[in-house]
């Protein structure tokens, strides 16, 4: 017997896109509801993400224009397990933005951070560190300090055949916030001694 889901997949050329959504907490009284999902971009070929990513990068509209639109049933469905974190000093980076009074004393004003009048002008950036953590397992999903879980859905299939996932070659991923559409964190996966999470047809 063959078991399958239904989830967000899109068929192109050369490439599938998986979005999982993430399940969301409330949002706060007359606050609008938050959407995030992560994308993962998986080329056909095993060698095949840099050209994929080549892609992704020359039209800032491919992303969205390449996500799916709705549910089909999966046959096999393998994602790994992976966890991923980036750790950077960002001074430079501010200061080519044209950020350097942050980072002088007497000239820095924080008067909209401080209480004390006195104080913003004795306070100065020595450093701005930025880190991001994304990890993937069977729980779900977790980036920086928002945990969410996937949701799987279960609606009737609309294609008659089974579409599978099996991410066991590099891969590129996204966290997205629907509403705007800002890309909340980008990376790619080249791992390939990996454990999966795995929804797979089986009898």
């Amino acid at each position: 017997m063959r078991h399958s889901r239904s989830l967000r997949i899109a068929c192109h050329d050369g490439f599938k896109v998986l979005q999982l959504p993430y399940k969301q907490d409330r949002p706060l009284p007359g606050q609008p509801q938050a959407l995030y999902t992560m994308c993962v971009f998986l080329p056909d070929a095993r060698d095949g993400l840099s050209r994929l990513t080549d892609r992704i990068a020359s039209d800032p509209d491919f992303l969205g224009n390449h996500l799916p639109r709705g549910n089909v049933e999966v046959g096999d469905f393998r994602l790994p397990k992976f966890k991923l974190d980036f750790n950077t000093r960002l001074n430079g980076v501010l200061r080519g933005l044209g950020i350097n009074e942050a980072f002088k004393l007497g000239k820095a004003d924080f008067s909209d951070m401080v209480a004390d009048d006195g104080l913003h002008r004795s306070l100065a950036l020595a450093k701005v560190i930025h880190k991001a953590v994304i990890e993937v397992n069977e729980e779900g999903t977790e980036a920086a300090a928002v945990t969410a879980c996937f949701m799987f859905g279960s609606a009737g299939c609309r294609r008659p055949v089974l579409v599978d996932f099996v991410a066991d070659h590099p891969f590129a991923f996204f966290v997205r916030e629907e509403l705007s559409g800002a890309i909340l964190f980008a990376g790619h996966n080249t791992h390939t001694d990996i454990q999966y999470l795995a929804y797979a047809d089986g009898s």
